[in-house]
């Protein structure tokens, strides 16, 4: 398996995790998608901010954000059906930053930076 489907893992992992959020302050769809396409990009988006790369992911690879948009679409409909458990929400906050984690450290290394440096690239 590639990094960039582990990547898109982890997006739609924090893209979950950001519409379960949403969904205990009851938002409607476009606050869910909104909240979701934050948490599941706004930390890589930093990290390449950082890191001086240009153009960010999603800006060069648009697949991302239809990935978070089509997650948390989803979760927003399966929430209509289940009740998300609260334990959810830190079981996706956990896997998903595990997931950035070594995305973030690789990227980093891949720039150059030192390791020292490129194990907080997790953002």
């Amino acid at each position: 398996m590639t990094i960039y489907f582990i990547d898109l893992f982890g997006v739609v992992v924090f893209s979950i995790s950001g519409s379960l959020a949403a969904g205990k302050k009851q938002m409607d769809l476009f606050g869910v998608v909104v909240l979701a396409l934050a948490t599941a990009l706004g930390g890589g988006t930093a990290r390449d901010l950082i890191l001086g790369a240009y153009p960010v992911f999603w800006i060069s690879d648009p697949t991302y954000i239809f990935v978070g948009t089509g997650a948390a679409i989803s979760m927003f409909v399966l929430a209509g059906f289940i009740r998300p458990q609260a334990k959810m929400l830190n079981f996706a906050d956990a896997f998903g930053l595990a997931i950035f984690t070594v995305i973030g450290t690789e990227k980093a290394i891949s720039f150059g930076v030192p390791g020292s440096i490129s194990v907080i690239m997790e953002l």
